[in-house]
This record gives C-alpha cells, sequence and structure tokens, in this order.
C-alpha cells in the first residue's frame, strides 16, 4: 500500500484519485467518483453515508482511502478538506463523435497540459534526487520500455549519451533480458512502463534485481508488480479516457521525468559534465546546413 509519504502534499490527493481511476475495481471507482464529482460534500459525509451514496460497503469506502495511502476514511476526509482550499481541477476531457478537428486538438492539448501538471504533483522529490545520485555512479546504464516506451527509452539513452554517459536503449524484451544479465551492484536500469504490469517489462526487473542492479521505474502512480521490485519509483499520472489509455499524455510526462533527470544531472554534475556537452555539441555541428 502507498504510505502517506507518497502523498505528501493535500493538493495530490485528486491527482492520484484520477492516476488510479482506470485501474480500480468497480466499487472502489464508484466511491472515486463521488469524491471527484462532490469533494466538498464528502467531507460532511459519515462512511455509512458515503457508503450509501456511491452504493458500496463500507468496507469498500475504508479499502479505497486506504489504497490512496491514508490510515482510513476520516484520515482521508481531513486531508480531502485541505485539499479544496485549491479549485479541483476537471477529471478528463473527453473527445465525443462530433468534434471539429480543432476542437480535438484543444482537448488533446488541455489533457497533455493537465497530465503535466499532475505529473509535477505526484512527483517525489526525494526519489528524483536519489535517480540522479543513482545514474551519475553507475558504471553502465541500461534503459528499456516496450512499444512506445522504448521510443521514451531511446530519447533518454541519446540524453545520457549527450552528457558522456555509458547508456544503451532496448525495446526487445530479449535483448533487453541477456544485456541485463551482464550487469551488476555497480549498474543501473531505467525501465519505463506505463503500466507498471507488462509480462515482458517485469521479466526483465527480476532479472535486474537477482543481479543487485538499482532499478528505476518511470511509471503511473499506483501499486503495480513493477513499482515493488523497482528500488527508485518515479511517478507519472496520467488520466484516461476514450480515446486512449497510457498513449498521448503519458508520453509527454515520461519525456517530463526524462528531460528532468538530463538537466539534473548536468547541474547537479556540471564540472564532470560539461565538458561531454561541449563535445556532443561539436561533433553534431556538421551534420546542420
Amino acid at each position: 500500500m502507498l504510505t502517506r509519504s507518497a502523498l505528501s502534499n493535500e493538493k495530490e490527493i485528486f491527482s492520484s484519485v484520477k492516476a488510479k481511476l482506470g485501474h480500480m475495481g468497480s466499487a472502489s471507482r464508484k466511491v472515486a467518483q463521488v469524491v471527484l464529482e462532490n469533494p466538498a460534500e464528502v467531507i460532511h459525509l459519515s462512511i455509512t453515508e458515503m457508503a450509501e451514496k456511491a452504493g458500496v460497503s463500507e468496507a469498500t469506502v475504508v479499502r479505497f482511502s486506504q489504497d490512496l495511502g491514508f490510515k482510513g476514511y476520516q484520515d482521508f476526509k481531513i486531508h480531502l478538506s485541505l485539499a479544496l482550499v485549491r479549485p479541483l481541477k476537471s477529471l478528463d476531457v473527453q473527445i465525443e463523435s462530433g468534434d471539429s478537428p480543432k476542437t480535438v486538438m484543444e482537448k488533446v492539448c488541455q489533457t497533455i497540459i493537465q497530465t503535466i501538471y499532475d505529473t509535477l504533483e505526484v512527483i517525489d522529490e526525494d526519489a528524483l534526487a536519489r535517480a540522479i545520485e543513482v545514474l551519475a555512479k553507475a558504471r553502465r546504464i541500461q534503459l528499456f520500455g516496450c512499444g512506445r516506451s522504448g521510443i521514451m527509452a531511446k530519447d533518454a539513452e541519446n540524453r545520457f549519451l549527450k552528457l558522456g554517459l555509458w547508456a544503451r536503449a532496448f525495446s526487445d524484451s530479449h535483448n533487453a533480458a541477456q544485456a541485463c544479465s551482464t550487469l551488476g551492484r555497480e549498474d543501473a536500469i531505467v525501465i519505463i512502463s506505463y503500466s507498471g504490469t507488462t509480462k515482458e517489462v517485469l521479466k526483465v526487473a527480476e532479472i535486474a534485481r537477482s543481479n543487485g542492479v538499482t532499478i528505476i521505474a518511470i511509471t503511473r502512480y499506483a501499486k503495480t508488480p513493477l513499482s515493488r521490485l523497482a528500488d527508485i519509483n518515479l511517478w507519472t499520472s496520467s488520466p484516461e479516457s476514450h480515446f486512449r489509455s497510457d498513449g498521448v499524455s503519458s508520453r509527454f510526462a515520461q519525456l517530463c521525468i526524462i528531460d528532468a533527470i538530463y538537466a539534473g544531472l548536468f547541474v547537479r554534475f556540471s564540472d564532470r559534465f560539461d565538458e561531454a556537452v561541449q563535445k556532443a555539441t561539436s561533433a553534431l555541428a556538421d551534420f546542420r546546413l
């Protein structure tokens, strides 16, 4: 279960609920929808009243609260009341069949912007700092993601190579598993997976863990098999909608984290990386007109 430390700011409650909504059971989803639609009313409801309003059992209300990292429903209500000092942002932007191309673009952009703001809220600052330290000291860095996440892994590889770090990105699980089997305690692996439940991803993570490799996961803000295997979790928030699940906005959230790591490495260890960046930039100069 996510601990209260994972929700260090009351304003993260809404982002957490939105990020988990598409992966909740049907009963917990009913509780979440009541919270997001009528948060001001919820803080005045007893657990019995809340259960009746959501059409679920009292045990479900308690479980919903605990899954968010709170001791129980009362603890959840206290922090929910504190969160209401800020206007509640919309849960999702649904694209309708009659929307014009311009309206579709506006809704896509709105979803992306919302996801970036929500990711900023759920990201653990200490975890980000630890990830930067680990990557700076790692002998070798492997990056892995399946499908679209593989593109993000390749992007991260390009960033790290510019800093002069030893980095290799894989999108094929067999190649990733073989390469991971040669890593050790002095190495690190960055695994990018929105769902955190893909079998290939978990297999590579298990190999890394068995070899003592430090695992950094860039994944959605939820309790998943990948988050349990990882040493460091860098959370993304990406609300689902009918026109996408883990595609458009989650990629931008992942890119934000990758860029933050790159910038953090350069700023934190500028004396070490400055010369490498200058050389990399010079090496590419002749490729431009």
